[in-house]
């Protein structure tokens, strides 16, 4: 397998095609680079750099975040590292070609990045384009938690592989954590972009992001899942297909895995199962001791839970608890087993496990130990799941890089298993998966996962069966043959949900398509002071120190390792020498003991001078591609009295005057487009003292110039109805689920020479509006020679006789009588 890696640091883009980085690396393309060696683990033994730690802490994020492979110094003695990432979003057209996915050829490169979401946000359907943003939502926290969240705010660094969002590289968070109403400023461009049904509910999800009425990306999360729950009823139906097998394996006397649904030697397969389909794959542990007791114990005791629940009727957090409780109460059952028999140690018996359950357009996965799941579709294989095992343990803490980890001998040893103690200790994981494309998920025991079988063999074996070249049972065989022939030293079992989804698009790579997306998906990140500089990639301007080990695990910090069953034959120590050793101690605690006596006296006269230590020469931060500068956020521009500007973002605004009507009715409410020009006929047109001392409310009077609003419509659309009927509105546009917010009315787009009036606190905020050029000041000379400052309407009272609006004085609280 071909191992295409993406490097990030400033000497990076120094190199050219055919040029080799640490004679290992062979430059494909602009920052793509080849492993020439791919089946020799990278020799870096290096301190992972402390800029590196997000990648690691996000390893279980792995489908979405690229992971560390390597850094090397292509200049020795100097500070410059390149940063080598693994599972970037590359492909290949030939691997695209053999796969059946159209793609457009790069004569400059074999390997290519895949499109940004911007770049193909209209050529996709309502729901793919909601599950890539629900997949951002997803990712804020652990993102923001790592100090990494900036990256989601790059629209070049979202790439996009079919279904899945994919980041380039991260960025960090080096002027402080973006909010949420920056996600906002973001997702508006999309949502102006988007196709119906979910355009109307993306702009109030919008509105409510930069209103601050979603305050947590748990809230984002649940308002983006009644959405699609709506979207994803009436746009998409899904036919299921599962099948599991299970067998010994040639090297075991019996099988200690199992799977529900349970076919036997010759395995099941069920087209159209029930409403909520389930699959589980176990793994037994403790060999003779009851590894086979176990996995049954569990697959009954799972089943039986989960089949109970009325899954139609729970949240989506609510099923995801009780999937966790499932595992819980299995576990639990097992580890009293265990106590009951009086079983300690390694010898209790326990079991791995890995389910799939769906759920109309969802696929819920649940999985503890290092039975796996991985999800195929056209576009390629992902592990899905992370091995709770040592190595994937010390990634996941920010110790080592994976490939680092995997030199120590307990690497693949066990951290978590079910039955090993209470379930106060166990930390199931559940993840969610959108199904909007046909695709296949694979459950699988390690007899089947281990040594990579899986990567070597999907396109051989699963991917014919979304052609429809093979049917779901002689895939199941001929996996369960390749863990025996390929390993062949442990049980293996699969279990595999094939989903085909009508009406979803064909996987291609498509002509990208940027014009139609507005200007306002960048905004203005929150920056440091200029006394700082800001990297904003995420690697280490420093040379590690080289270890001849990886650094270990806190003892503090280290769960107990359950061994896999391979590890439970240990070689007997030699105690012959024990004895010895304790004497030579026990001498040498006796000398420093006296050494101790003579020295004391003179301790207090003992001084420790240390030369002052100078400060290091910080090198230069390493650099990588900056995102260039939004003019659309750049100072406000004077708004005086014959000002001409321009409209960065769409500009709500009535149509009446404010002194009649401060607060207008639907229907006196407009709106001037992004691109818009306007004229600023009268920079007073109403100034009324506040309350409190407060400043005056100060309103604008704006004249269009030249709208955009045509073009921001296609050929043949209608202009927005400013007073939309709601009987009339398609079912799917009514969700229940968004939270409480202000009606967004569709507003009339202002035309030349319409006639406006805003708040001046609305359009002084960065970003709304920026200087013109001297084509939008031609463009506004004939109708600021039309226009003449509106009078201004004379309130019931001056400002000197404003009625007192002051609170009324407080009655006595009454008390209750006896």
């Amino acid at each position: 397998m071909s191992r295409y890696l993406w490097a990030v640091g400033k000497s990076a883009e120094a190199f050219k095609p055919g040029d080799t980085l640490a004679d290992r690396y062979l430059c494909q393309g602009l920052r793509i680079f080849l492993d020439v060696k791919p089946t020799v683990l990278p020799g870096n033994l290096d301190e992972v750099p402390e800029d590196f730690l997000p990648y690691l802490k996000l390893s279980p994020y792995q489908i979405h975040i690229p992971q560390v492979y390597d850094w090397v110094q292509p200049n020795p003695g100097t500070s410059d590292v390149v940063l080598l990432l693994d599972k970037a979003p590359l492909y290949t057209a030939r691997e695209f070609e053999r796969r059946g996915i159209r793609s457009q050829p790069n004569a400059a490169s074999e390997a290519q990045i895949f499109p940004s979401i911007a770049e193909v946000w209209q050529t996709e359907t309502p729901l793919r384009q909601l599950h890539w943003l629900w997949q951002i939502a997803n990712l804020w926290q652990h993102m923001s938690d790592e100090g990494v969240a900036s990256s989601l705010l790059y629209p070049e660094l979202l790439r996009v592989e079919g279904p899945i969002l994919r980041l380039l590289e991260l960025r960090s968070d080096a002027g402080g954590t973006p909010s949420l109403s920056s996600l906002g400023e973001i997702w508006s461009g999309f949502a102006q972009a988007a196709k119906p049904p979910s355009q109307a509910p993306l702009q109030q999800i919008c509105q409510q992001l930069l209103q601050g009425q979603i305050r947590t990306s748990e809230e984002l999360v649940t308002v983006l899942d009644g959405v699609m729950g709506e979207v994803g009823r009436s746009q998409q139906t899904r036919t299921l297909h599962i099948a599991t097998l299970s067998d010994k394996g040639p090297s075991r006397q019996r099988n200690e895995d199992a799977c529900y649904p349970d076919g036997g030697e010759r395995g099941a397969v069920t087209s159209s199962p029930p409403a909520a389909p389930l699959v589980i794959v176990c793994d037994g542990i403790g060999g003779h001791q009851g590894g086979d007791v176990a996995s049954n114990m569990a697959i009954r005791s799972i089943e039986e839970r989960i089949l109970s629940l009325q899954t139609d009727r729970l949240t989506p957090t609510e099923l995801s608890i009780e999937l966790e409780k499932a595992v819980c109460a299995a576990n639990d059952l097992i580890s009293q087993q265990n106590d009951a028999e009086q079983r300690f140690d390694r010898q209790r018996m326990g079991t791995t496990v890995v389910m799939g359950l769906v759920r109309a357009h969802e696929l819920y996965i649940t999985h503890v130990g290092d039975s796996r799941a991985y999800w195929i579709t056209r576009w390629g294989c992902h592990q899905i799941t992370q091995d709770d095992d040592v190595a994937s343990r010390e990634v996941r803490l920010g110790y080592s890089t994976y490939f680092q980890a995997l030199q120590q001998p307990s690497a693949g040893s066990l951290v978590q298993a079910l039955g090993m103690a209470s379930s106060t200790n166990l930390y199931p994981t559940v993840q969610r998966f959108i199904l909007d494309e046909d695709g296949v998920f694979l459950l699988c025991s390690d007899g089947l996962s281990d040594n990579d079988r899986v990567e070597e063999s999907w396109e051989e074996v699963i991917l014919p069966l979304l052609n429809q070249g093979k049917d779901l049972a002689t895939v199941s065989h001929e996996l369960v043959k390749i863990g025996n022939t390929r390993n062949g030293y442990d049980n293996t079992t699969i279990g595999i949900i094939h989903c085909q989804v009508s009406g979803a698009t064909s996987p291609a790579i498509v002509q990208p398509t940027t014009a139609a997306i507005p200007a306002s998906t960048t905004v203005q990140l929150p920056t440091r002071p200029q006394t700082q500089r800001v990297d904003t990639a995420i690697f280490s301007p420093t040379t590690p120190q080289r270890s001849s080990n990886p650094v270990p695990l806190a003892a503090s910090d280290a769960p107990t390792v359950i061994p896999k069953p391979s590890d439970f034959v240990q070689p007997d120590r030699d105690r012959s020498n024990n004895w010895g050793l304790l004497l030579g101690i026990i001498g040498l605690a006796g000398i420093l003991a006296a050494l101790g006596v003579v020295f004391f006296g003179q301790f207090d006269r003992l001084s420790v001078s240390q030369a002052p230590s100078s400060p290091e020469n910080t090198p230069e931060p390493l650099g990588s591609p900056q995102a260039s500068p939004n003019p659309a956020f750049s100072d406000p521009p004077s708004l005086e009295a014959g000002a001409v500007v321009r409209v960065n973002q769409t500009l709500d605004v009535q149509t009446v005057h404010p002194a009649e009507n401060p607060d207008p009715a639907p229907e006196n409410l407009a709106t001037i487009l992004e691109g818009s020009i306007v004229y600023v006929v009268n920079d007073r047109a109403l100034s009324i003292p506040e309350q409190d001392g407060q400043e005056n409310t100060t309103w604008l009077e704006l004249a269009v110039c030249s709208s955009n609003a045509l073009k921001q419509l296609g050929e043949g659309d209608e202009l927005p109805n400013p007073n939309p009927n709601p009987v009339a509105e398609p079912e799917s546009t009514t969700i229940d689920e968004l939270p409480p917010a202000a009606p967004s009315p569709r507003l009339t787009p202002l035309k030349q020479g319409d006639n406006s009036w805003v708040r001046e606190s609305t359009v002084r905020q960065p970003g709304f509006l920026s200087p013109s050029s001297q084509n939008d000041q031609r463009a506004c000379d004939t109708v600021a020679q039309q226009r003449t400052p509106a009078p201004v309407p004379q309130s019931d009272s001056s400002p000197d006789e404003q009625p007192d609006t002051s609170p009324a004085p407080e009655a006595e609280p009454v008390l209750p009588g006896p």
